[in-house]
């Protein structure tokens, strides 16, 4: 009879945690924000780049953590950030 192999004790590296969307996704975001001034819900973005909404709310982090976006209290809407105010009036801090 045959014997197995032993098993390695050595546990199966955990699978990588998603990344938020790739950069398309994300300027997709912006864009789709600055043609909606009054801001839009995560839903209504997810739904409009095609995206699943988990992936919108860790990409809205992100831009939201550099201030490219606002999320408003209680997750009402998403709007543009001052960050990206900034840029959109021509003013750039150094």
């Amino acid at each position: 009879m045959m014997r197995r192999p032993a098993r390695s004790r050595r546990r199966r590296a955990r699978p990588r945690t998603r990344d938020p969307l790739p950069l398309d996704k994300a300027l997709a975001i912006i864009e789709l924000l600055a043609e909606h001034p009054a801001g839009l819900t995560i839903h209504e973005i997810a739904a409009r780049v095609e995206a699943p909404a988990v992936d919108v709310i860790r990409t809205i982090a992100v831009l939201q953590r550099r201030h490219w976006l606002h999320v408003a209290p209680g997750n009402e809407g998403v709007g543009l950030g001052p960050r990206m105010i900034e840029m959109k009036e021509g003013r750039q801090e150094t």
